[in-house]
């Protein structure tokens, strides 16, 4: 888990690094990007989704939903979701 902030607990870093693997295969360039900017990307990629545990993967939404953030909402839910 040496990619996210160890003061995160288990299953957040879990869950970012998850997204992080993801964004990954799908081929986003993120070996140039500092470690913070990497989370802080998987974490607003999970905000949309609203996924914030890895057991909430199957409920993650999608732009059929009609679900959407604005930037403040985001912020928000780092702060509620990923311990910010």
């Amino acid at each position: 888990m040496s990619k996210v902030q160890q003061s995160k607990s288990i299953p957040v870093q879990m869950v970012i690094e998850q997204m992080l693997s993801i964004l990954h295969t799908l081929g986003l360039p993120l070996a140039d990007q500092t470690r913070r900017r990497r989370e802080r990307l998987a974490m607003a990629v999970l905000a949309l989704a609203d996924v914030p545990h890895p057991d909430k993967w199957p409920q993650a939404k999608s732009i059929t939903d009609q679900y959407s953030l604005t930037t403040r909402k985001i912020i928000q839910y780092w702060n509620t979701h990923f311990e910010e």
